[in-house]
């Protein structure tokens, strides 16, 4: 694979060393929005490609992307991570509003169950309760910039 790519940890771009590409940005993004590269018929997300480059094996967890940004794949941007604190590192507005009550209903997922926050006559305090009780809850989250 080191033949054939070559990863920038700064930029977190990985680009093709060999062929009628060579020197071309590997990858395509999906419709998930990660980024997804083909190498010899066998595809590979960029995340996990950085993570072999850097690390020298290939990941057994979930890698975490911190600010969110599932193209952004430095190195410092990624992270080990487990499938519950994978899936807390999500950007999720954390309410719905309820048309008949005319109210704004904040609710949290914490240990696979839904957790009611309260009701709120406007989105963004219903949002700031979503905030406040996620990073009680969820350890690994930190808003994004």
């Amino acid at each position: 694979m080191k033949t054939q790519l070559e990863y920038n940890k700064d930029t977190g771009v990985i680009t093709w060393l060999t062929g009628r590409k060579a020197g071309k940005v590997a990858g395509t993004k999906t419709y998930g929005g990660y980024v997804r590269i083909t190498v010899n018929g066998k595809a590979y997300y960029a995340h996990r490609l950085a993570w072999l480059f850097e690390y020298g094996e290939y990941p057994d967890t979930f890698i975490d992307h911190i600010n969110r940004d599932k193209t952004d794949n430095r190195i410092n941007n990624l992270r080990a991570a487990t499938h519950k604190g994978n899936n807390e590192n999500v950007e999720y507005k954390g309410y719905v509003y309820i048309k008949n009550r005319d109210r704004y209903v904040a609710s949290i997922m914490h240990n696979y169950k839904k957790v009611y926050i309260g009701s709120y006559k406007t989105a963004e305090e219903a949002h700031r309760a979503y905030i406040s009780r996620k990073e009680i809850l969820h350890t690994t989250f930190k808003e994004k910039i």
